[in-house]
């Protein structure tokens, strides 16, 4: 679902084998995410290239994240 690649420090995440961020892999998605932002810190971009729908429970996944990213120093 995830390809993360790290470069120069920061990660970049992109979504592989999917075009939607619903609720069949938001729960994945955040449990993810929320690993890699809770080091203080730490730069993270997600690219949303390729993604044509995102329902409710994809929308609170990036919100959560981009509070927990903020709640710790980390760039979401």
């Amino acid at each position: 679902m995830l390809k993360l690649k790290i470069e120069g420090g920061v990660y970049n995440i992109s979504f592989h084998k999917t075009n939607r961020l619903n609720s069949l892999i938001a729960e994945s998605l955040r449990e993810q995410l929320l690993k890699i932002v809770s080091k203080p810190g730490r730069e993270v971009k997600l690219s949303m290239k390729g993604i044509s729908f995102i329902d409710p429970s994809g929308f609170e996944a990036i919100l959560a994240v981009v509070n927990r990213a903020s709640e710790n120093g980390s760039i979401f």
